[in-house]
C-alpha cells in the first residue's frame, strides 16, 4: 500500500466514524489503537519467525488476526467496546 492508498483509507475511516456520531478526538484515538495493534501484532509475527521460543503478549482471543477480519459491523463494534479495551486497560 502506498501512502495515498493509506491516506484514503485513513479518510475513509474517519468519514465512517464521524459519520457514526463520534468527534475528531475520539476518532483520531480510535485510529490510534487500531494502527497500534495491527504495527504490534505485525512486530509479534516477525518476534516468533526469529525467536520460535517467543510468546506473544496478548492471549489469543485479543490478538489482531483473531478478531479484526472475524467481526464486521455491529458486531466488531461490540467487540472492541466491551471486550477489547476493557481487557487492553
Amino acid at each position: 500500500m502506498n501512502r495515498q492508498e493509506l491516506k484514503n483509507k485513513l479518510k475513509r475511516c474517519c468519514d465512517i466514524m464521524r459519520d457514526d456520531g463520534l468527534v475528531p478526538l475520539q476518532y483520531v484515538e480510535q485510529l490510534s489503537w487500531i494502527l497500534f495493534l495491527k504495527l504490534f501484532n505485525d512486530w509479534e509475527e516477525h518476534q516468533k519467525i526469529i525467536n520460535p521460543d517467543y510468546r506473544f503478549i496478548f492471549e489469543e482471543k485479543y490478538r489482531w488476526p483473531n478478531w479484526a477480519d472475524k467481526f464486521t459491523g455491529e458486531e466488531l463494534k461490540n467487540f472492541v467496546e466491551r471486550e477489547l479495551i476493557p481487557y487492553l486497560s
